[in-house]
């Protein structure tokens, strides 16, 4: 199964951006704002090929999940 998940993400960019924002919005408690979104997108096109890992880590590390729910 899981090498099935590495052939998705290899072969089609799409799942990569959608598990992406998906696991962004799980983990943050919230939809993407439109300052946010941008960056997810540019954390997926990096990751296009990458492993769930990958994908997971470069989330949580994101200035836009660490900083979520930080004052203005």
């Amino acid at each position: 199964l899981a090498v099935l998940g590495v052939l998705a993400f290899r072969h089609h960019p799409e799942v990569v951006r959608c598990v992406t924002r998906n696991l962004f919005r799980y983990a943050s408690g919230h939809v993407e704002n439109d300052v946010e979104a941008p960056r997810l997108d540019a954390i997926a096109a990096r990751l296009d090929a990458g492993a769930f890992t990958d994908i997971v880590l470069a989330i949580v590390t994101s200035d836009e999940f660490r900083l979520t729910g930080a004052l203005e």
